[in-house]
């Protein structure tokens, strides 16, 4: 019983984290577009992110954006 619950705790886990990656690179693909033509509303969106949330490859990218 409690091997489980053990995986299905990880298998819940696994799919959020899943979720967010893509929900992230999606931002980043909005922030990019908007970039040049509309950068203060790039610069919102990224400030809806948190990158202590995110994987080492994603805050430097969010960092990028920023700069």
């Amino acid at each position: 019983m409690k091997l489980r619950v053990i995986i299905l705790l990880e298998l819940l886990i696994l799919l959020t984290a899943c979720h967010t990656n893509k929900q992230t690179d999606h931002i980043f693909q909005q922030a990019e577009a908007w970039l040049n033509v509309h950068p203060d509303s790039a610069w919102h969106l990224l400030q809806g992110l948190c990158p202590a949330q995110m994987q080492r490859k994603d805050v430097a990218r969010y960092a990028l954006l920023l700069t």
